[in-house]
């Protein structure tokens, strides 16, 4: 007897952000966003200078000029390679009356 197994994988496909560039006035909370598909489900983590965080990234606290860089989303799944896009977050200084 002969057994065929088909494997189905599809790399992960992040879905293009809104705006890679993102302006937040300080003392505010931000939540950034990333979607990704694939086949397994891709697992999504968030790439900072200083620590990665997996999923959702929310930032409740107030936002200050330390919060400022380069936040890289990541979707990897089994089927390599992993997919990467970035998101910029500055801090304005004071918000409109």
């Amino acid at each position: 007897m002969v057994i065929t197994l088909a494997v189905q994988t599809q790399v992960p496909q992040i879905q293009p952000p809104k705006s890679t560039d993102i302006a937040v006035y300080m003392g505010k909370s931000v939540t950034l966003d990333c979607f990704a598909s694939g086949k397994p489900t891709a697992q999504i983590s968030w790439i900072l200078p200083d620590r990665t965080f997996n999923g959702t990234l929310q930032i409740h606290s107030k936002i200050t000029l330390t919060d400022e860089g380069k936040y890289v989303c990541v979707a990897q799944n089994s089927s390599q390679p992993r997919i990467s896009s970035d998101i910029k977050l500055c801090c304005n200084w004071y918000s409109k009356a």
